[in-house]
């Protein structure tokens, strides 16, 4: 690949990430002031991805966050069950609302998602938490 194309390449993966962040922003239904963002890059995680979520829910519920925060997952296009499985496991009766959405084409890694998250929390003006998808809670 030549140079040109690279820059053209490389302009053009940019340009989708950030009509991706545009397209998020736009339909923010999370809180307006928030305390924090938990972010959670991730690419298939089926199984692990709801787990996490739940459990950071439960935490900001726990530190009294429900109503000031939000999880945000963004995963790569390969992820759409895990993210369906994440968005079905919200309990709004217990903790912050979750958004995400799944990166457009060419987007792939965690270095993509961790940016569109990063760019995300930017632009709301909130403090950012990220976590793997495949943390393990701790045992007592």
């Amino acid at each position: 690949m030549h140079k040109t194309e690279q820059k053209i390449t490389e302009k053009a993966l940019a340009i989708s990430l950030e009509q991706d962040i545009a397209d998020c922003l736009s339909h923010w239904s999370g809180p307006q002031n928030l305390k924090v963002i938990v972010g959670i890059p991730f690419h298939d995680e089926d199984d692990s991805l709801p787990n996490v979520v739940r459990t950071a829910q439960h935490g900001l519920a726990q530190m009294g966050l429900s109503a000031t925060s939000s999880i945000l997952c963004v995963g790569h296009r390969t992820g759409k069950i895990a993210l369906k499985n994440a968005l079905e496991k919200e309990d709004a009766n217990i903790g912050p609302p979750i958004c995400g959405f799944l990166l457009g084409e060419g987007l792939s890694g965690r270095g993509w998602t961790a940016k569109a998250i990063i760019a995300v929390a930017a632009e709301l003006k909130a403090p950012l938490i990220l976590l793997s998808p495949d943390l393990e809670p701790q045992k007592n």
